[in-house]
């Protein structure tokens, strides 16, 4: 028997870390109507989904007697470019289904930690990160415990995140995520709004959903639980 490996020489170590991941909530188990939805997302935004991962969310239809084929999902999902991580929000029936077809089961968030989240933002935003050239596409920034400010335009497919607000002086193309880490008072702000995805706080809307505002300045915001999209006026 050979000895361990000194740790000098460890093949891997854990670390925690923080990700982003999107959340497809289910609304009904017809998979030939999912496929469908699916594909026409897949051809509106070509490039939103690729290597995307994302947890299922089953709490529209969690029931004793629901049966979900996760394997044709998962297959579904991986040919339009999604990497189904896990499921969150099912039963034992339907943890274990999943399981068995290789899906983490996620712990659901606790219902007596939510009033003490909506009462302050989970990190506080002291700092700003400011980034004068142009992002461009399959590049990623994100602005950790801090607002993210760009001089510049950001390109379709690349991806901006910051736990706190997102500044954008030019044209927002590509995935925008603010308050990744829980603060559902941050907001996006850009001159003009043309992206794939915009996010706050976990909560998002595709490019398909956004309104088409003529206004100097637009503003993506939270209002009770709901992404919404507003122009600004030039102050004087």
């Amino acid at each position: 028997m050979q000895p361990p490996p000194r740790n000098n020489h460890s093949a891997f170590e854990l670390k925690g870390s923080l990700f982003t991941l999107t959340v497809l909530h289910l609304l009904n188990t017809d998979i030939d109507a999912f496929t469908s939805q699916l594909k026409q997302h897949a051809q509106k935004t070509p490039h939103l989904f690729k290597n995307m991962p994302l947890v299922i969310d089953l709490q529209k239809v969690v029931d004793q007697n629901t049966d979900i084929d996760f394997k044709t999902l998962q297959y579904q999902l991986r040919a339009h470019g999604l990497i189904p991580v896990g499921i969150r929000h099912g039963n034992e029936k339907l943890n274990q289904a999943a399981e068995l077809e290789g899906l983490a089961i996620l712990s659901n968030p606790s219902s007596k930690a939510k009033p003490a989240q909506s009462q302050q933002p989970a990190i506080s935003i002291i700092h700003t990160q400011v980034i004068t050239t142009p992002v461009r596409s399959g590049q990623q920034i994100y602005a950790r415990q801090k607002n993210l400010v760009i001089l510049a335009q950001v390109s379709a497919g690349a991806e901006i995140l910051a736990d706190g607000s997102i500044h954008v002086y030019d044209v927002l193309r590509g995935r925008a995520l603010a308050g990744v880490s829980g603060d559902k008072s941050a907001c996006i702000f850009c001159h003009k709004l043309n992206a794939e995805l915009v996010s706050i706080a976990g909560h998002y809307l595709l490019s398909d959903s956004l309104p088409d505002i003529d206004a100097p300045m637009i503003q993506v915001f939270l209002k009770e639980d709901h992404v919404c999209v507003t122009g600004l006026p030039m102050k004087r």
